[in-house]
């Protein structure tokens, strides 16, 4: 918890695990410490093989990029489809 280590033991007047930061008692969670291991991990490349076994894998970054260029086309499909499909609602809905 905020960088600092802290030892996790059951406590039976709490009844739960959990530990004493300063004078607070902090409740041990397992499942969110689990969701947090694979979100820092993953945040900063690594992985855990099917063996459990961890490993770095870092990120491969190409010197090319491509661009298909069909982002463009692709809005103007769309715009032009939204504006083919109001024009048949309007006249479905004159016709009544």
């Amino acid at each position: 918890m905020g960088g600092n280590t802290y030892n996790v033991y059951y406590d039976y007047s709490h009844r739960g695990y959990g530990y004493w930061m300063g004078s607070t008692w902090m409740a041990y969670d397992a499942i969110r410490d689990a969701a947090m291991l694979g979100v820092l991990m993953d945040r900063h490349d690594y992985g855990v093989d099917t063996y459990s076994t961890p490993y770095y894998n870092p990120p491969h970054y190409s010197t090319r990029s491509y661009h298909s260029g069909g982002g463009f086309f692709s809005g103007l499909l769309t715009v032009l489809f939204i504006v083919v499909v109001a024009i048949v609602i309007s006249r479905i809905f004159r016709a009544y």
